[in-house]
């Protein structure tokens, strides 16, 4: 027969006592509508014998108003003194999923899962459900005032000069400040840069680079050439020799507590593969959360967007996991995801229409208009349609295919063929990216932190 743990029926039970009453000592309350992980405070544990832990808890409105909650357990002071960090023993014990902001009551069934004997902590965390990200209007570098996706087009319409930055923006490097290295503001249209030498703002890296110790920011490429670059911030960093980092070989002289890359530049420099306390939530890896850095070169508000964040784009609605899949638009010119479709863009001749056909290289207009299904769907629109007349939708977002400045030499390429967003996350000596072709798009590529790409910030909410 069972007990309650009012009883102290059992040793065992009393200690889970005393564990509850400690993780309410160094637990905090939660906030309105986060986005982050939170300790619920309210929990109230029950346990019987042999062994069972029942748990009553009531959870605060997030934005999605879905939360997955799991319970953690501790056998060691260590693991219980750094709740959320992942550091000591914590392991978890169960997961409630798709819970909305109201009161409810879960039971883990620790005899089952073989937790009978010993000494437990508890902790219960709301992780909720993240919604679609909030994107800048525009590109980085780009021009502001073309604030909208059919403002965009209609310039794209009619231009012709691929190094035109007003709706591309520069080719930022992974992990960089933001300096002027991508973007020459000076002159009218504002233009990127574009191929080697100290004019086009590219130099080649050199093993005696020096670093400045708290940024991590290149200081000069000691070249001792005519390419030589002393305030070297301001160029963009080439490099020929593994790893393909604009800080590779002279990375050396600079000790980073993240890997010899410095992989926390831009993120919070863990791989989406590597374990955290939040278990696997999304899209089959460990959900890391957002963080803005001293480089990031977003404007205030804003950071780069992680790799979760541009796979959500491929399934939308609050979802709990999407495939993250790279998917094909097929001749109809359209995906449609969960909740948004991608369309194929070719602008020229004084209009955009919906088309992956003749995408051509080194011309500046196509790229993809992503709408909420529900207007395209409504739209009525098709394959060759006009896509900036007043009756076309306004989309939720476009990505022109701004090409990419190599990582070699800094020549700029594959404009009006290839689109390459930068992310946050690491993977291995790259970092990921969002790459785009006339039929594809890659939401889980991965690129040289080298390459010059495309940043479309995120809002920090």
């Amino acid at each position: 027969m069972k007990e309650s743990f009012t009883k102290s029926v059992s040793t065992l039970n009393l200690f889970r006592a005393f564990a509850l009453s400690c993780l309410l000592l160094f637990s905090f309350l939660l906030s309105s509508f986060s986005l982050k992980s939170q300790v619920i405070t309210n929990a109230k544990f029950e346990f019987s014998c042999p062994c069972s832990v029942k748990v009553t808890y009531t959870l605060g409105a997030v934005l999605c108003d879905i939360s997955d909650v799991v319970l953690y357990y501790s056998t060691d002071t260590l693991g219980y003194s750094s709740p959320g960090t992942g550091v000591g023993n914590w392991q978890i014990a169960a997961t409630f999923a798709s819970k909305t902001s109201d009161t409810h009551t879960d039971t883990w069934n620790c005899e089952a899962a073989g937790k009978t004997y010993g000494l437990f902590y508890y902790k219960l965390i709301q992780y909720p459900r993240v919604s679609l990200p909030v994107f800048m209007a525009y590109n980085l570098g780009a021009d502001p005032s073309y604030n909208t996706p059919k403002a965009q087009m209609t310039y794209l319409a009619t231009q012709t000069n691929q190094l035109d930055a007003t709706v591309f923006g520069g080719c930022y490097q992974w992990g960089r400040a933001p300096h002027d290295y991508a973007v020459n503001s000076s002159v009218t249209p504002p233009l990127r840069y574009s191929g080697n030498g100290i004019a086009n703002r590219s130099v080649l890296l050199n093993a005696n680079a020096t670093y400045d110790p708290v940024t991590k920011q290149i200081l000069t490429t000691m070249g001792g050439g005519v390419d030589d670059a002393p305030n070297a911030d301001l160029v963009h960093v080439y490099s020929n020799a593994s790893p393909s980092d604009w800080r590779g070989r002279g990375a050396a002289t600079i000790t980073c507590t993240d890997g010899t890359q410095c992989n926390s530049l831009w993120g919070n420099g863990v791989a989406i593969t590597t374990p955290t306390p939040s278990g696997v939530l999304y899209n089959g890896n460990y959900y890391q959360e957002p963080v803005k850095t001293l480089n990031d070169p977003c404007p205030p508000g804003y950071r780069v967007p992680t790799q979760d964040e541009w796979r959500r784009m491929g399934n939308y609605n609050c979802n709990p996991t999407s495939s993250g899949a790279n998917f094909s638009t097929p001749t109809d010119i359209t995906h449609t995801t969960n909740g948004l479709t991608w369309v194929a863009v070719r602008c020229g001749g004084g209009d955009c229409i919906a088309s992956n056909a003749s995408w051509v290289n080194n011309t500046p207009g196509s790229g993809y208009a992503v709408y909420r299904t529900a207007d395209w769907t409504a739209s009525g629109l098709a394959s060759g349609a006009s896509l900036i007349s007043a009756s076309a939708p306004e989309p939720f977002l476009f990505l022109p295919t701004a090409g990419a400045r190599s990582t070699s030499s800094g020549n700029v390429s594959s404009v009006g063929t290839y689109g390459y967003y930068w992310s946050s996350s690491i993977s291995g000596q790259l970092a990921y990216i969002l790459s785009i072709s006339a039929t594809t798009v890659f939401p889980s590529s991965t690129g040289s932190r080298t390459g010059g790409f495309s940043v479309r910030c995120v809002a920090e909410l």
